[in-house]
């Protein structure tokens, strides 16, 4: 059933008689659209006769459900590429929102834009995440506290990626005071990695070992499957940079194998970035690249945006083992580019090690072939960039 016909009630057959009629037409992605001039007179009938905001409650409620079930973990829709259907449903989603804030629908709003915000943050949409969000925070703390509290939660998740970890870090706290009071251990688990995450970026690896570990148990309580992986692969990245690559090596195999089962495609593509670490760091170069090159075609498959960057870079740091240059410096071009574009700036605790590869490779390479290559990188189409790392297994979405 089509959104029209869930929200107003209609059926195909009228829907097919008014494009007949030029009082509608087809737009891309099976959406119907109509004539600037028909739709300006059909919003003032609309208005006359009253029924203009139950109609925008019918669509901000369908808007609400359908960005819900899409949720990572929530229903069976993993299987489609990076949720595709809510980038089609953008505008939709939109106008669902600036609904919600006009008309005060606080609960509704909230619970659209925290539904939407993984979606936001796995594209790499950060700016627009943190704008929508914040605007529905801004309705303050009223009479539906947990809904509230997610998008606060969610927000703090956004402004870690914009780079800002002291926000980040208050968002999350005061979401994890308040999912305290709540009483709700599946929130307390997702605001303490959050907090995890910011201290293992800012490289407090002491703090976020403790923190991290205390989440996974939370997870592991509520029997949150979905979210033990993450747990684990945060947990394993800690241990990564302290150099307890075995112990590393242990949650990322464990967070592979329960990723698999559950079809969890992030956390696949993230333990296998996290084993091709393992192997980079014993010197095992060629190993390294195979494995980031698999977990890069599932973040290219799913449109994993703000991910691909991280990828891109640990395949840098290989090929720089392997002797590549000219190919790292391309790789490094490509990642911060896509870095600029979604505002999402290389966190604290890879840039001490990324510099110093760098510094090797320029010094090895020579500056003009460099700077050529990392150009070079920048300035191609992100599709080309995924074909030229791994053409035998490359997919045109």
């Amino acid at each position: 059933m089509t959104a029209a016909e869930k929200i107003i009630g209609t059926n195909e057959n009228t829907l097919e008689f008014l494009v007949s009629k030029s009082l509608l037409r087809l737009a891309p992605f099976s959406h119907y659209d109509m004539y600037i001039l028909i739709r300006r007179y059909a919003e003032e009938k609309l208005d006359s006769t009253g029924g203009s905001s139950q109609l925008r409650d019918a669509h901000l409620s369908f808007y609400r459900r359908l960005a819900e079930n899409s949720q990572p973990g929530v229903a069976a829709v993993d299987d489609v590429p990076s949720n595709t259907h809510l980038e089609q449903e953008l505008d939709n989603i939109r106008a669902a929102l600036t609904w919600a804030i006009e008309s005060g629908a606080q609960e509704s709003g909230l619970r659209l834009a925290t539904a939407v915000g993984s979606f936001w943050y796995t594209k790499g949409y950060l700016r627009e995440g943190i704008y929508w969000l914040s605007r529905m925070l801004a309705l303050k703390f009223g009479q539906f506290p947990s809904a509230w509290v997610f998008a606060l939660n969610q927000s703090g998740s956004i402004t870690r990626s914009l780079g800002n970890f002291e926000q980040a870090l208050s968002l999350n706290k005061e979401s994890l005071s308040l999912f305290k009071e709540m009483k709700d251990k599946r929130g307390i688990g997702l605001a303490l990695m959050n907090l995890g995450i910011v201290s293992y970026l800012n490289g407090d690896f002491k703090r976020a070992t403790r923190i991290l570990k205390i989440s996974l148990v939370r997870f592991q309580e509520t029997m949150d499957e979905w979210h033990q992986g993450e747990a684990r692969i945060r947990l394993g990245e800690v241990y990564l940079r302290q150099g307890r690559l075995d112990e590393a090596a242990l949650l990322f195999k464990e967070s592979l194998l329960q990723s698999i089962k559950i079809d969890h495609k992030l956390a696949t593509a993230f333990s296998l970035g996290g084993l091709g670490d393992i192997h980079r760091l014993q010197g095992k170069y060629d190993q390294a690249v195979d494995l980031y090159k698999e977990s890069l075609d599932i973040h290219w498959e799913y449109q994993h945006n703000l991910d691909i960057p991280y990828t891109l870079e640990a395949l840098a740091l290989a090929y720089a083992g392997l002797g590549e240059n000219r190919d790292a410096s391309f790789l490094w071009g490509a990642a911060d580019n896509l870095r600029e574009r979604h505002s999402s700036p290389m966190p604290p605790v890879y840039q001490e090690n990324h510099t110093l590869v760098m510094l090797k490779v320029r010094a090895e390479l020579g500056d003009p072939d460099f700077t050529r290559g990392w150009a070079e990188g920048s300035l191609t189409p992100l599709e080309k960039i995924v074909a030229w790392v791994n053409p035998a297994s490359y997919k045109l979405l």
